[in-house]
């Protein structure tokens, strides 16, 4: 069995649990007491941590900052037996803190990042590309793209093209509904969750048209109606084989993130 070689935006996942206190007596606030802070890989490095919970080899390529989160999120790789191949560059890290309740669960999600995310590396290290290792056939490469930036600097599409004339599989684990085209092949999976399968769908439509077609849809994603998942497959299903674009399987799945 080959390995996995998992390309895109690096990101460190905080969640910091807090005790519930009732509401602040000056605005409509929660108030809200620490008690304890853990971290684990994000973005592209948490798609590599499941690979290598399931016993996987996983070669991991991003970029990353040399600052306290960038050294935490290596740590935490490490920690997850995750081979990293990581460019440092001079900009923070992405963060995505989470706090979280014991009697509310989720309150609140703060994010950390470069406004132009990383694109500019690919203009100040042009080499950087040149760094990963192209997959074999009996590996499988996953794209995890989160409009970030990295994996324009890496160039995963020409990786992609490179992967389908090798036989290699590909998985696209795709939070940017505009770029499904760049991605496309005939060994390419696609992996989205509801919300970003609607914006697939506003994408390539006026607000008009989308309404029209596909209003019904949003009305159930607003109701929490499970029964979204087989309409919205089907909707999907159609517009990628109405514009051929190619693919071998198209999942869908429960969550929001």
């Amino acid at each position: 069995m080959g390995k996995v070689i998992v390309v895109g935006d690096l990101m460190l996942d905080e969640f910091v649990e807090v005790t519930y206190n009732g509401d602040s007596s000056d605005d409509n606030s929660f108030v809200v007491r620490k008690s304890k802070t853990w971290y684990s890989p994000g973005g592209a490095a948490k798609a590599a941590s499941a690979v290598g919970a399931l016993g996987g080899e996983v070669r991991l390529y991003g970029i990353i900052s040399g600052d306290e989160a960038g050294s935490q999120l290596l740590k935490q790789c490490l920690d997850h037996k995750i081979s990293v191949e990581a460019y440092k560059v001079g900009r923070q890290t992405i963060v995505k803190t989470r706090y979280i309740s014991d009697s509310r669960g989720q309150l609140l999600r703060v994010d950390t990042e470069p406004r132009d995310g990383y694109r500019w590396v690919g203009d100040a290290y042009p080499s950087f590309k040149d760094h990963v290792a192209l997959p074999e056939p009996e590996d499988v490469l996953v794209i995890s793209d989160y409009g970030k930036g990295t994996c324009d600097v890496l160039e995963a599409h020409n990786m992609v093209k490179d992967a389908t004339k090798r036989g290699t599989p590909v998985l696209v684990d795709q939070h940017r509904s505009v770029d499904w085209w760049k991605y496309a092949g005939p060994n390419t999976m696609f992996k989205v969750n509801h919300k970003q399968a609607l914006a697939f769908l506003r994408s390539i439509y006026t607000v008009k048209e989308f309404e029209s077609r596909y209003g019904p849809l949003v009305d159930m994603h607003l109701n929490g109606d499970h029964k979204i998942y087989d309409s919205l497959w089907a909707a999907v299903y159609d517009e990628l084989r109405r514009r051929e674009l190619q693919y071998k399987y198209l999942w869908i799945t429960l969550g929001q993130e």
